[in-house]
């Protein structure tokens, strides 16, 4: 069973499992799109993580659980908890009273809930949680719910760095920017992240699934390299072979854009992807993880490099019109 399987991360999961030769049953939103599961031979229940009573049929009867649904931008602070903190307890609460014999629970969770990390060295899944939005508290509410249960269903965590690939929506207005010829930068900082293709995570989640690990483990997910954004925008204009200028804005920039944004987003009723929010996590200096315990425990590599990654993306969103030839 998939959570979130209309979604970009959710979707690409779906196919691969089915790939695999496996049943698959979403639980499915009564207003989500099916663009990208649309034709394919799942099972679909209609219901939402935070409607416990919605959730028992859609758990009953399968082997392994893969929770990736959440929110990642709203208009209010309580829907990141009513989602990612509520909604993950109802799910694996209810798993444990309807399918006590299930295999595994799989939680896709983020570096938000970590935070950043301090000084210059790498995040590890031992270093203390301190986040800094309300996004990233409420993933990591949603892993405390997860490890309640852990000595009654088998659960691991996986924390996600950034994740780029095709049909994401974040990354695609720095796409776009960099398409028009203008790489944008904030001045005085030269921000360090990890960065993960989707098909790598995929891979992730799946071996999350499978593999004979202990309950309650926890691996952060991304390809091993560390990356600033510039390194980022110049592999992006490498792929799409545009030359650009670099315009580094002072905080001051970003910070009132994102209180605009926030302004409109609570106006119009739609939520916004820069806001205070992502605000806060832009202005860190270190967002690099350790991959090497997932490369360890759950015998993985990636397969993408950033170069590859990038044209593979680029490739989908010319073919989609989201970007222009």
């Amino acid at each position: 069973m998939v959570t979130g399987g209309t979604g970009f991360i959710g979707s690409h999961l779906v196919q691969a499992i089915l790939d695999e030769g496996d049943e698959v049953r979403c639980l499915v939103r009564k207003e989500s799109s099916h663009e990208w599961i649309r034709g394919l031979d799942i099972e679909t229940v209609q219901g939402d993580c935070t409607d416990f009573p919605s959730l028992k049929s859609v758990v009953e009867g399968v082997d392994r659980v893969y929770h990736v649904a959440g929110v990642s931008k709203a208009t209010h602070h309580a829907s990141f908890y009513q989602t990612n903190t509520l909604g993950t307890e109802n799910l694996i609460r209810t798993c444990v009273e309807i399918n006590p014999d299930l295999e595994r629970f799989v939680y896709l969770s983020s570096q938000a809930a970590t935070g950043p990390c301090k000084g210059d060295g790498l995040s590890v899944e031992t270093d203390p949680c301190l986040p800094v939005s309300h996004y990233g508290e409420s993933k990591r509410l949603g892993e405390e719910a997860v490890l309640k249960f852990r000595d009654r269903v088998r659960v691991v965590i996986l924390r996600a760095c950034a994740v780029y690939g095709p049909r994401d929506r974040d990354f695609l207005p720095f796409f776009r920017t960099i398409g028009m010829g203008i790489q944008v930068g904030l001045w005085g900082l030269d921000q360090r992240l990890s960065l993960c293709y989707v098909d790598d995570l995929i891979s992730s989640i799946m071996a999350a699934g499978k593999k004979e690990i202990p309950s309650g483990e926890i691996f952060f997910v991304c390809d091993g390299n560390e990356y600033t954004w510039q390194d980022l925008g110049g592999t992006i204009a490498e792929v799409m072979d545009v030359r650009t200028i670099h315009l580094r804005l002072p905080v001051s920039f970003f910070r009132w854009s994102a209180g605009l944004s926030d302004f409109i987003s609570r106006t119009s009723g739609r939520p916004r992807i820069f806001g205070k929010e992502r605000y806060q996590e832009l202005i860190q200096p270190n967002w690099c993880c350790d991959f090497s315990k997932a490369m360890s425990e759950l015998d993985l590599s990636p397969s993408y490099d950033l170069k590859r990654g990038i044209a593979a993306t680029v490739k989908w969103y010319r073919e989609q019109g989201w970007l222009k030839q």
